[in-house]
């Protein structure tokens, strides 16, 4: 055999330092093996915790707080050692930004919402881990507050953590993929039903009466003749509830509040010029719609013939009936033949409020109609409180629906000694203060009717904004009247008589008085003027249909006000023209524009298309929501206005 030499045998033969060098690397892929085996371990975990807990939810049999909590605990741990061991990819994803760099703020939200949820959860407990959801009544409310009571600095603790929560989720920037996208709209869905169940926590004591009773007015809104606050107060609930039992409860029409040998304060000016109200009484009393300011009117007129303490005021009307009674149906009503549901109980009102169809109905009789045509929302609400007492409602969707109401602002609620809390939850119904453009259009029906069934309402809203922070703003309302009937003439009052029905109070003309609500300081340019002829008025007397800036506005905006008709089967377009205060602010060399546009209550999802015009040669920095088209300095944005929205747009000013 031929000989080697040295230097061929070396490179056949590793050196030592060759074998640390290989051995390095097999121990650095061995280490990054483990790693990653935990790290899909830890995940692994989570996701399983995460089906455990929505198979909690889904069978209220095996639901139970000490279940949940310990579930919510081992999340909250196997998250936090997650969110460390990656913490080197997301600050490197940070750096990167799009999805990569939503990373580490929804990591961040994720570990702040869980430890809230682990410190609340731990905190109840105790004293509540014995309940039986799945038969949860009213029975047990006095324990659940005792607990809430004693829980509440660590509740108030929880909710620090939920606002940090939120705050992460603020920190993403687009543009992202529709997956990331829809996972942070989740994650804010989240932490912010999580904000409402801690913050309603804190508070839940005050409100039912934990330290002693506590009194409401609950207002009933027909939304069919809609109003400011949510429609026509048809109804008032008087309900004392201590401990969270209910002591007592007086259900009656708002006419019998009346006592006309008191004497009432005036009305506001368009109840007198246009439905010839000499007095303000309590069913008007809503006319703001400011619901706190609508609330202090409210217990004002009722105590003129009804005096007594009234710690609260809770308003609700037909849509929000909708929503409570998804979490409580079926419910069995004495005198009707079917079970009351949320799909049928606007409709069973409806047909309840009509007279007996008799052609010989006595003068007797028809009193006799008219003074019980509202019973069913004493017999409805009744019904409710006997389901809850008896332990059979769902909660969780009572729950969602109690929530939803509010977002809708179906329902809301004034309480003085939980004012500011109730404000920060935007339960209150109040109008919110806005950085910049606001808008808010409030409706109401002069009409003596319940036409509002038949009218959609759309809205068209352009502002051109100029190198200073001012605008131009044009508001364009478009009103359609759906009902498809012949030979309707447009009457503002239909007689209550034998042949009157709730059908024939919806079949006729829309009498509205509009306000817009803008930004203080803003001044009118122009408007569409609508005159209304005397003879479709109750005194006989024409409107000329103008458009004014309202004086006697008490509250920190400027208001628009219009009294028009809107003819039966037709459709009207009115238009405003104003100018806008400075409603830009800057920021870091950056201009910010905000707009919020604040829906009314008792109106379903309106249409909103808004063009945003930026000043000539300028640079958008971001938008949010996404616009659905940009073309230049021109923005647009479709919107469904079910719930308040704020478009938020940054750019910033060419040298």
């Amino acid at each position: 055999m031929p000989a080697h030499s040295e230097s061929e045998h070396m490179l056949k033969k590793p050196n030592n330092r060759q074998k640390v060098i290989r051995g390095v690397k097999i121990t650095l892929l061995l280490l990054i093996g483990i790693w990653i085996g935990s790290l899909g371990i830890l995940a692994r975990s989570l996701l399983n915790r995460a089906v455990r807990l929505q198979q909690l939810a889904a069978d209220p049999a095996r639901l139970s707080l000490t279940a949940v909590a310990d579930e919510v605990h081992g999340a909250r741990q196997e998250l936090y050692i997650l969110r460390g061991e990656l913490a080197p990819l997301l600050w490197f994803g940070a750096r990167l930004g799009g999805d990569l760099g939503a990373a580490q703020p929804l990591m961040d939200a994720g570990v702040e919402s869980l430890i809230a949820a682990d410190e609340s959860l731990s905190a109840l407990t105790p004293a509540l881990g014995d309940l039986e959801l799945s038969s949860l009544s009213m029975k047990q409310m006095p324990q659940i507050l005792d607990a809430l009571a004693v829980a509440r600095p660590v509740l108030a603790r929880a909710e620090t953590h939920l606002d940090a929560a939120a705050v992460a989720l603020l920190r993403i920037e687009g543009p992202l993929s529709p997956r990331v996208e829809s996972w942070v709209s989740q994650a804010s869905q989240f932490v912010q039903l999580a904000q409402y169940g801690i913050g309603g926590a804190q508070i839940a004591p005050g409100l039912l009466g934990q330290d002693g009773s506590r009194t409401y007015l609950v207002l009933i809104q027909n939304s069919d003749e809609l109003r400011p606050t949510g429609g026509f107060i048809s109804a008032v609930a008087r309900v004392e509830l201590s401990r969270g039992q209910l002591i007592s409860m007086t259900v009656q029409d708002s006419y019998e509040i009346d006592n006309f040998t008191k004497e009432y304060p005036n009305p506001p000016q368009p109840l007198l010029d246009y439905m010839g109200s000499e007095q303000w009484v309590f069913r008007d009393a809503n006319w703001s719609p400011d619901f706190p300011a609508t609330a202090l009117d409210a217990i004002s007129l009722y105590q003129i013939s009804r005096p007594g303490r009234v710690d609260g005021v809770i308003g609700l009307n037909l849509k929000g009936i909708e929503m409570l009674i998804a979490g409580l149906e079926p419910l069995d009503v004495a005198g009707l033949p079917e079970p009351v549901t949320s799909a049928n109980v606007s409709q069973i009102l409806r047909e309840t409020w009509n007279p007996p169809q008799d052609a010989g109905l006595s003068s007797e009789e028809l009193r006799s109609w008219y003074s019980t045509r509202k019973q069913f929302i004493g017999l409805v609400m009744h019904a409710a409180i006997d389901k809850l007492l008896a332990g059979e409602a769902n909660w969780k969707q009572l729950g969602l629906g109690t929530i939803e109401a509010f977002n809708q602002r179906q329902l809301m609620i004034y309480a003085s000694p939980e004012e500011d809390t109730i404000r920060q939850l935007h339960w209150d119904g109040a109008l919110r203060t806005s950085p910049g453009d606001y808008l808010m259009v409030v409706d109401a029906n002069l009409g003596f009717n319940k036409t509002n069934i038949f009218v959609n309402e759309s809205l068209n809203y352009q502002v051109t904004l100029l190198p200073d922070g001012t605008g131009r703003s044009v508001v364009e309302l478009n009103y359609a009247h759906q009902g498809t009937r012949t030979n309707v003439d447009c009457t503002q009052l239909v007689s209550f008589d034998k042949n009157v029905t709730y059908d024939k109070l919806a079949h006729t003309c829309y009498y509205d008085y509009l306000r817009l609500v803008v930004p203080r300081g803003s001044q009118l340019r122009e408007a569409t003027i609508h005159p209304v002829p005397g003879a479709y008025l109750l005194d006989g007397v024409s409107r000329d249909g103008k458009a004014e800036t309202l004086d006697d506005n008490p509250t920190g905006w400027t208001m628009f006000g219009q009294f028009f008709l809107v003819e039966y089967g037709k459709q009207l377009l009115t238009r405003f023209e104003y100018d806008l205060p400075v409603v830009v602010t800057d920021a870091a060399g950056q201009k910010r524009y905000v707009l919020l546009l604040q829906k009314q209550s008792g109106t379903d999802a309106m249409p909103v298309k808004v063009k945003l015009i930026l000043p000539a040669r300028t640079q958008l920095v971001s938008a949010s929501p996404t616009p659905t088209l940009q073309s230049g300095t021109i923005l647009e944005f479709d919107l469904q206005l079910d719930v308040d929205r704020q478009i938020e747009v940054v750019y910033v000013l060419a040298p």
